[in-house]
This record gives C-alpha cells, sequence and structure tokens, in this order.
C-alpha cells in the first residue's frame, strides 16, 4: 500500500530536477509549504488533486506527467529530461516553427545516426525550392 504515492512523489521529484528547480522553488511557486513538498516527494503523504494542480502549474507540466511511470524505472533518466527541456521550449514557439523544426530533424536523423556534418547552403536552397512545389 502506498506504492503509487511514492512512485508519484518520485516522479514530481525528477521532474522537478530535470527543470533545475530546487524544492524551495516549487513551494514558492506553488504556494505550498517547503516541508509539505518533501512529504509528498518521499511519498510520505498523497497529495490532493488541488495540491497536484497548482505542482504541475508550477513546474510547467501538465497534471498527467505525473503519473507517467513505469514501476521497474522509477528514476527520470537523461533522455527524460531533455524530452522535457525540449516541450518547455516548444512550447513558447509558433506551431508553424516546430514543424519546420522536425522537418529538420528528420533530416539530421534520417541516417539513424546523427550527422555532425553542416548542411550547404545548396542542400538548404533545394529544401526551399522542394517546400515552395509542395504548397503549389
Amino acid at each position: 500500500m502506498g506504492n503509487l504515492r511514492k512512485l508519484f512523489g518520485q516522479r514530481v521529484r525528477g521532474i522537478r530536477l530535470a527543470k533545475g528547480m530546487t524544492q524551495e522553488k516549487l513551494a514558492e511557486k506553488a504556494g505550498l509549504h517547503l516541508t509539505y513538498i518533501g512529504i509528498i516527494e518521499r511519498g510520505k503523504q498523497s497529495a490532493s488533486l488541488d495540491v497536484i494542480e497548482k505542482i504541475a502549474k508550477a513546474l510547467g507540466v501538465d497534471e498527467r506527467e505525473f503519473f507517467s511511470f513505469h514501476p521497474k524505472k522509477q528514476v527520470m533518466d537523461d533522455k527524460e529530461k531533455v524530452f522535457l527541456q525540449l516541450k518547455d521550449i516548444f512550447k513558447k514557439q509558433p506551431v508553424e516553427d516546430i514543424k519546420k523544426i522536425l522537418e529538420i530533424c528528420k533530416v539530421v536523423f534520417s541516417k539513424g545516426e546523427f550527422s555532425t556534418e553542416p548542411i550547404i547552403a545548396e542542400e538548404k536552397v533545394d529544401y526551399q525550392k522542394k517546400n515552395r512545389k509542395r504548397k503549389k
């Protein structure tokens, strides 16, 4: 009993750390007491729905993020931390810009490996022409 409470607390801590936030800062932004944040993160006490909402807002995540865990993997890995950081960045950008970045990622990762070779201007021009043809 209490396993979900512990997993939830670990998830809150993982997200908070991934965002580079201290317990003090989270407590301040959420309007909660510092010791209460610690109690929740250690899984010693359940958080009400209202508190979950406050913590999610303070961390800038959807409440569902707190329940996206795997029983065997309770600690957030580096990849997940990077995804959260990207999500934060993309939230503030227009969807058109995000789609452009997605297309760039598809080109860069198309071989299954990260390519460190710079994209030359001619390739960029061809890409732009290709997009103009698609729009017509």
